[in-house]
C-alpha cells in the first residue's frame, strides 16, 4: 500500500504543478532558451511493458483519449490542464497540450525544462539512466525522468521521489502541431509498483483522437 504520509501529496502536488508551469513557459516563448538535457540511454523506441492493465474509465481531452483508474480523481484547470491522481494523493499523472506551431519547441526540450525544474525543487537529484525515447499512441515521444529529495514549504519531513517527463510534437511539423506532454511522479519508494499497476497501462491506453 502507497504511503499515507500527510506531506507527500502537498509535494508531489507541488511538484508536478510547477513542472507544468515551467512546460508552459517554454511553449509559450516559441524557442525559447530551455537548455537540453542529454538524455543517457539508447535513442531507439522502447516499447512499455506489457502490465496487467487495471479497470479503466476512459477521458476524452484536447485531442486526445486516455483511460484512468477507476475511484482516481480528474480535475481540469481552465488551461486545459488535466491531472488524474489516486484517492490519497500520493500518485499523479498530468497531461497538458499546447499550441506548438511547427514544432518549434522540440519535444526534448520540453522534458529538459521538466527535469531542470525538478532538480530545481529537490537535493541529491539525479538523473535515472534510461531510453531517450518512447512509444506512446503510436507516435515516439522524448522521455526523461529524475529523482530527488523534495522538503515540504515549512516543514521538516523530506520526501524521496521520482518524476519521468514525456514530450510529443504531433502532428510534426505543421501549423496546426501541438505539444503533448505527460507528466507522472510518485514517492520513490513505491514508483515501481505505481507505474506497474497504473501509469503503464493509463500509457498504454492513451490515443490521439
Amino acid at each position: 500500500m502507497l504511503s499515507q504520509t500527510k506531506s507527500i501529496p502537498r509535494i508531489i502536488m507541488s511538484v508536478s504543478s510547477s513542472i507544468l508551469l515551467a512546460l508552459l513557459l517554454v511553449a509559450c516563448s516559441l524557442g525559447g532558451s530551455a537548455t537540453t538535457v542529454p538524455t543517457p540511454g539508447s535513442a531507439s523506441p522502447s516499447a512499455p511493458t506489457p502490465t496487467p492493465t487495471p479497470s479503466l474509465t476512459t477521458f476524452t481531452g484536447a485531442g486526445f483519449t486516455v483511460g484512468y483508474p477507476q475511484g482516481w480523481k480528474v480535475s481540469k484547470a481552465s488551461n486545459g490542464v488535466v491531472t488524474f491522481a489516486d484517492p490519497q494523493g500520493d500518485m499523479r499523472l498530468t497531461i497538458t497540450v499546447i499550441p506548438d506551431p511547427n514544432g518549434i519547441v522540440s519535444a526534448a526540450n520540453q522534458v529538459s525544462a521538466g527535469l531542470l525544474l525538478f532538480k530545481s525543487q529537490s537535493n541529491n537529484y539525479q538523473q535515472v539512466n534510461i531510453a531517450s525515447t518512447t512509444m506512446i499512441g503510436g507516435d515516439t515521444w522524448s522521455q526523461g525522468s529524475a529523482t530527488g529529495t523534495l522538503m515540504a514549504k515549512g516543514q521538516t519531513p523530506i520526501t524521496a521521489a521520482k518524476v519521468m517527463v514525456v514530450a510529443d510534437d504531433h502532428p510534426a511539423a505543421s501549423l496546426n502541431t501541438m505539444a503533448y506532454t505527460i507528466v507522472y511522479v510518485a514517492s520513490q519508494q513505491f514508483y515501481d509498483s505505481a507505474n506497474t499497476m497504473y501509469f503503464q497501462p493509463m500509457l498504454q491506453s492513451f490515443k490521439f483522437s
